[in-house]
């Protein structure tokens, strides 16, 4: 099944479904949805990370269905993972200056709570046939606390299962994990997991390994949803670097309910909001607004990928940085969106305005008076707010990011 086309001024994008091939996960499949941007170019290497600032010193509108398809279920097939459409005309129309990256989001539900070793071979069984070895550019992302699934366990007993499989960053999980994305050679965000600080302290912690596999990126939850979460707030805002790509943003579930989080990690440069999810309560349908508001009003990608049934309410997305819906699932059930963003379209809506008109980056002029913020006890300082500069192709930087001074 293929769906309708969306063709914009800036863009043209299609999604399409297809069989993949067994993903060693039982029975069940991946239902498949693909979002294609034009361009693309190849590159790989290490990652610069930026933890940034200390933090702690409605409804939901039609979704456009012209570009959406329902990813659903199905028996492991025979043939492989699907590429693009029309693998000869995308080669042709690549632009050697386009900053691409194919994100695959996996809605699935959690792997049982367990050994690191059977956890890290679920994973690579589950990831393995989504890698598409003419895409190097390429970052897998799976849900919240996918590596850490305690099925129907509830109060102290969760709380014992998570500290029971809590390890430091430097454990036989994380080992493990990074083993795995060198041998996919792809850049991982397994979701989160669950991180035993220095002093015991529980941390859901988000980390991210480049195709070298290197450790890049640790982001631990700013916003548990309490009372019910266990683990102790994280205090920083994380970007990192995907060499001659662009800048991501780490954030984690109930994060997006506020929106300082989101703003922070833009205003630090990050083109792309990645948002790992285990929503399992109605109100996954508020979280689709919210997703699409924190692409709006910041002028990013966003991408969030909540778990499958049964746990998981589902419904994951991708929206673009003028708020539309690029691809999403429609339910609970297991599936895939891959999608190839164009991050240079970040740079074109910071210039020219969502939709044209809206500069949200441009308001202030540097001359202007600094706002205060009583809730913060602190203030906008216009001749610091303008977002900092992802990395170049290059890997250079065109100004300042101001990110060592907010270490400081």
């Amino acid at each position: 099944m293929r769906a309708r086309t969306v063709s914009t001024a800036l863009s043209r994008r299609t999604c399409e479904t297809a069989e993949p091939a067994s993903t060693g996960c039982g029975s069940a499949g991946w239902g498949v949805t693909e979002g294609h941007l034009p361009g693309g170019r190849n590159g790989r290497g290490h990652s610069d990370t930026r933890h940034i600032c200390s933090f702690r010193s409605i409804f939901r509108s039609p979704a456009r269905r012209r570009a959406v398809v329902p990813a659903v279920p199905h028996h492991p097939p025979t043939a492989p993972w699907p590429r693009a459409r029309d693998g000869a005309a995308r080669s042709e129309q690549r632009s050697p200056t386009l900053r691409q990256l194919r994100v695959t989001a996996v809605q699935a539900a959690p792997l049982p709570i367990g050994s690191p070793a059977e956890a890290l071979d679920a994973l690579e069984a589950q990831a393995r046939p989504l890698v598409d070895a003419d895409v190097e550019h390429q970052l897998l992302v799976f849900p919240e606390m996918h590596l850490c699934g305690v099925g129907g366990l509830e109060g102290e007993a969760r709380t014992a299962a998570f500290r029971d499989a809590s390890e430091p960053l430097d454990g036989p999980l994380v080992t493990g994990l990074r083993e795995v994305a060198r041998r996919l050679g792809v850049w991982l965000l397994p979701g989160s997991l669950c991180e035993r600080g220095e002093d015991g302290e529980l941390f859901n912690t988000a980390v991210l390994l480049s195709p070298d596999g290197e450790l890049v990126a640790s982001y631990r939850k700013i916003f548990p949803w309490r009372p019910y979460e266990p683990f102790t707030p994280g205090d920083r805002f994380v970007v990192a670097d995907l060499p001659g790509v662009g800048r991501v943003g780490l954030s984690i579930c109930y994060d997006s309910w506020f929106p300082e989080v989101a703003r922070h990690l833009a205003w630090a440069g990050a083109e792309v909001v990645l948002n790992v999810v285990q929503t399992t309560t109605p109100d996954r349908a508020q979280e689709l607004v919210l997703a699409r508001s924190t692409s709006i009003v910041n002028q990013v990608f966003t991408v969030s990928v909540n778990c499958a049934g049964p746990l998981g309410r589902g419904l994951s997305l991708v929206v673009d940085p003028e708020g539309e819906v690029l691809a999403e699932t429609t339910d609970a059930e297991p599936g895939v969106l891959v999608v190839d963003l164009d991050l240079d379209h970040v740079t074109r809506v910071h210039e020219v305005g969502t939709a044209g008109t809206n500069r949200v980056w441009s308001q202030f002029l540097p001359d202007d008076a600094p706002l205060a913020l009583p809730l913060y006890s602190g203030r906008i300082d216009p001749a610091t707010w303008e977002p900092a500069a992802s990395a170049t192709v290059d890997g250079t930087r065109s100004r300042p990011t101001h990110l060592e001074e907010i270490q400081q």
